[in-house]
């Protein structure tokens, strides 16, 4: 697996916390770089315009394609629709998240198939509450983490910092 700094990072959605997400990982340089997406199309001017993302898409699927790390940070009622209309279009060793404000899921799956025909093997699923995130904002960027590697032990996956280079994001890291 590569490391942050060795990947793009995919923000499918630039709301309130994937635009934070966005904008902290371009401000720091902590990915080679940050491709972002959102169904408003002037949020994604707003977001380029202001050096949150390094790479406007003009839509999920194009983002999707671009990501070594995706981040689905769209309202819960949108996240199956988003994620079908993405699957055939993400990198077969991507890594997915689903950034959420009370909770952190892990669906760990393995790529089927071939390149004509594939599909998604789910391997495991694990779901737990974050208090290290509050109204949308991440406060508790260590309990966050905590969270993650909760859901991923769920999921039957052993999680490691070798393993989640989103953690080289952290507050106080860099």
């Amino acid at each position: 697996m590569k490391s942050l700094e060795e990947s793009v990072v995919s923000v499918l959605g630039l709301g309130l916390l994937g635009g934070s997400l966005a904008w902290r990982l371009a401000s720091k340089s902590a990915a080679r770089g940050v491709a972002g997406w959102s169904r408003n199309p002037a949020t994604v001017e707003a977001a380029a315009a202001r050096g949150m993302i390094t790479r406007a898409c003009a839509s999920a699927e194009e983002c999707a394609s671009l990501g070594d790390v995706i981040v689905l940070a769209v309202p819960v009622r949108s996240m199956l629709e988003l994620s079908r209309s993405i699957v055939k279009s993400a990198r077969r060793d991507a890594a997915v998240f689903d950034l959420g404000s009370t909770k952190i899921t892990a669906i760990i799956g393995e790529v089927t198939g071939d390149s004509r025909s594939w599909g998604l093997r789910i391997l495991g699923v694990g779901s737990e509450r974050s208090t290290g995130v509050r109204r949308g904002v991440i406060r508790d960027f260590e309990e966050t983490v905590r969270a993650g590697e909760r859901a991923y032990a769920e999921a039957g996956i052993k999680i490691t910092s070798e393993t989640l280079p989103w953690q080289a994001a952290a507050p106080g890291t860099q």
